[in-house]
């Protein structure tokens, strides 16, 4: 598995069964190529930091300096806010997120969060100096994906006018989880009417803000090697524990589904080599109501994305891909949906 810095089982509770997850076959690539990105004028997209669904014609973007609105046929349709160090300005904006209203940015280098109108008029503006990598927007409030939280605890949710924060009991994380965090992909998290269900990176455990039992489900593909003290790993120990370890990168709901992806397998070395026909990416999909879990797709592994130009939904994940044009001496983007097996439908 690749590992990308920023270029880029226990019983079940109640009614829930533990649930064990059959092998499926490798399925070659299945992508379907939506458009192709038009690039700002004067302003190359260069590095894609984050991206993220708005409404079924248009999906926003943001780079290393600034953010942008896309519609689905590729066409840029406008810039969302200005790079800057003023009020409702950003100098690094590292993540965005919409609700299909607002249009959030986290600045990376002035520690605040800043949503726009979808015009791109500015909203509100808080700041958080703790790390995080994700958030879900839920109304007046955000959910926040956090790294190292003190007693072990994964999310907090901030109030976006007060700026005030509580930490949250529902989701806690283990040393394999503070390693595999190092990833740069987008957080498993997901509301579905007014509940967030959350993951660890490191279990196939799906929790729930509500206090429901968690669903637990098994899969043999998937096996993470302990880790005792996170903080003593180099990062050569973080790379390689990265790529020999199986890991949760997102889930979608999908109707009364929650599709899990997961990236798995390892990466083989030999000397300065290194073979990943070995690793894949596996899709589950669990039913929220009774803890089914079945694989539905599995894929191998490709080097033209990373996890963080990822869009959830709805129905599919979309991804960004890089392609180089060796004739013209250029690159561009294109958007890809992942076609999911039937009986999901189709974006």
């Amino acid at each position: 598995m690749k590992y990308f810095f920023s270029i880029v089982i226990g019983t079940i509770l109640i009614f829930h069964s533990c649930s064990g997850v059959e092998d499926v076959p490798l399925s070659e690539y299945p992508f379907e190529e939506l458009c192709v990105l038009s690039e700002p004028e004067g302003e190359p997209l260069g590095n894609i930091m984050s991206m993220d669904y708005v409404n079924d014609t248009s999906f926003v973007i943001c780079t290393a300096s600034q953010v942008y609105l896309y519609s689905f046929s590729g066409s840029l349709i406008r810039k969302i806010g200005i790079n800057g160090r003023a009020q409702s300005e950003y100098i690094f904006p590292l993540i965005v997120r919409s609700d299909s209203r607002r249009i959030f940015v986290v600045d990376g280098m002035q520690l605040k969060i800043i949503s726009y109108d979808l015009e791109g008029n500015p909203l509100s503006e808080v700041s958080y100096e703790k790390s995080f990598s994700d958030l879900a927007i839920d109304g007046d409030k955000l959910w926040l994906y956090t790294t190292l939280m003190d007693e072990e605890r994964c999310i907090v949710k901030l109030d976006i006018g007060s700026g005030d924060t509580e930490v949250q009991d529902f989701l806690r994380y283990d040393g394999a989880h503070s390693v595999l965090n190092h990833l740069q992909a987008r957080a498993p998290l997901a509301l579905v009417d007014g509940v967030l269900w959350g993951m660890t990176r490191s279990r196939l455990e799906l929790h729930r803000s509500d206090g429901l039992p968690a669903i637990k489900f098994k899969s043999k593909t998937f096996k993470v090697e302990s880790v005792d003290d996170a903080d003593t790993f180099s990062s050569d120990d973080i790379y390689y524990y990265l790529n020999e370890n199986p890991a949760v990168l997102s889930i979608l709901p999908d109707g009364d589904k929650m599709l899990v992806l997961t990236q798995e397998g390892y990466t083989k070395y030999d000397g300065a080599e290194s073979d990943i026909s070995h690793c894949y990416f596996s899709l589950y999909s669990v039913s929220m109501s009774n803890g089914d879990a079945d694989c539905i797709l599995r894929f191998p592994y490709m080097f033209w994305f990373s996890f963080t130009n990822m869009i959830c939904g709805p129905h599919s994940f979309y991804f960004l891909f890089n392609h180089d044009n060796e004739d013209e001496g250029d690159s561009y983007c294109t958007l890809n949906r992942l076609i999911l097996p039937a009986p999901s439908v189709s974006h």
